[in-house]
């Protein structure tokens, strides 16, 4: 999936996991080959090192300068897309915290929830689905290191584009690297 959410190939998604197993951002595979014992925050470290770089051996780097970034804004609010694990992130959370939240969400089913609450209590297919009622945008910014994750409410209706206004927006980057 990995490979075509970022138009790559298969072994080379591979071979990252494997630089970041080595770099320690990954736990050890257990029993064999396969993802299935791979945690939440594996795979937010595997997106976030995917999504930072194609080149295998600098897969640690975007984990390390993005992944450790914490919040500038505070606590995410959200009064229009309730994911609960977002929502219950401290003040103090990092990038890699806030992605992993999404994570979680998507395998709890919070975020499915939060999606057909969105769509009036209608079923919202976020796989295939292309006006979705709310939308993501996460950006990993370089050489300057800085990252942002947003959270836009859509409204497909309105004449001045799909924006349904600045006020539905939760920005919580760019933030400060820690130690």
């Amino acid at each position: 999936m990995l490979a075509r959410l970022f138009s790559g190939d298969s072994a080379s998604i591979r071979q990252q996991a494997r630089e970041l197993r080595d770099a320690g951002l990954m736990n050890k595979e257990k029993g064999g080959r396969g993802i299935g014992s791979m945690t939440p925050r594996d795979a937010t470290n595997l997106l976030i090192g995917v999504s930072g770089t194609s080149r295998v051996k600098d897969s640690a780097r975007p984990v390390l300068n993005h992944g450790r970034m914490m919040a500038k804004e505070g606590a995410w609010q959200l009064p229009f897309f309730k994911i609960p694990e977002l929502t219950a992130l401290g003040e103090d959370h990092t990038f890699a915290d806030a992605i992993e939240a999404l994570v979680r969400s998507a395998s709890s089913g919070a975020m499915q929830e939060a999606y057909n609450k969105a769509a009036g209590g209608q079923y919202v297919d976020v796989v295939n689905e292309i006006t979705l009622p709310v939308h993501f945008e996460i950006t990993l910014h370089e050489p300057f290191v800085w990252s942002s994750i947003e959270i836009i409410q859509m409204d497909y209706e309105n004449p001045d584009g799909g924006y349904k206004g600045v006020s539905e927006k939760e920005k919580l980057w760019p933030s400060q690297a820690i130690g």
